[in-house]
C-alpha cells in the first residue's frame, strides 16, 4: 500500500518536474523553443483531444 502511493507521488512528482522543465527552458533559449513549438503542432494536428483549449 504505502510503496504503491510512494511510487505514485514520485511518478507525479517527475511529471510536474519535467512539465515544469519544459515550460522554462524555452523561455531562456530560443533555439529549442522552435523545435517545442513544432513538436507542439506536430502533436495538435496528430491527437485531436491534445488541445484542450
Amino acid at each position: 500500500m504505502s510503496r504503491a502511493s510512494v511510487s505514485t507521488a514520485l511518478h507525479t512528482t517527475s511529471l510536474l518536474t519535467l512539465s515544469s522543465i519544459c515550460a522554462l527552458k524555452p523561455t531562456t533559449s530560443p533555439g529549442p523553443q522552435q523545435r517545442f513549438d513544432g513538436l507542439d503542432s506536430a502533436n495538435k494536428r496528430n491527437i485531436p483531444s491534445y488541445n484542450i483549449k
